[in-house]
């Protein structure tokens, strides 16, 4: 009974590594395509690759187009971000810590004309906003 236990804990951690893969896998997939919807250059496709993010027009609609074709990003909703939360925030704070946090990264985007900026303006925030929280966490667990 234990050893069939130990199989069913295996076998999910195989399937949750697994769809890891799978949903990195697909990001990068994503920023292939648009770096060709973009028509980016050889030196941008491999900075977006190493998620480095200048801010400029066909970056930010590079951004757009990654954000729309993720899911995290639509023209008329904006960012979503219960979807931003599971890839960024989750077992960091809880949902409503991120949609709080997340507030500052939402304001002013109606000054804003540019489809593109839109986009990349808070997503752009929001992934500081992750780097922060992913930071704090490691030199917490440095501390303990």
């Amino acid at each position: 009974m234990a050893s069939l236990r130990w199989i069913v804990v295996v076998a999910a951690f195989l399937l949750m590594a697994a769809a890891d893969d799978s949903s990195k896998q697909k990001y990068v997939e994503n920023k292939r395509a648009c770096s060709k919807i973009v028509r980016s250059s050889q030196e941008n496709v491999e900075r977006y690759l190493r998620s480095e993010y200048p801010e400029d027009h066909e970056t930010a609609c590079f951004m757009r187009c990654v954000g729309i074709l993720s899911g995290s990003y639509d023209d008329e909703t904006g960012v979503n971000l219960d979807s931003l939360y599971e890839a960024f925030g989750k077992g960091f704070v809880t949902r409503e810590e991120y949609q709080e946090e997340s507030k500052v990264c939402l304001e002013k985007l109606d000054e804003v004309s540019c489809h593109c900026m839109k986009a990349y303006k808070p997503l752009m925030c929001l992934k500081k906003q992750y780097k922060k929280r992913k930071e704090a966490t490691a030199q917490s667990s440095l501390l303990k």
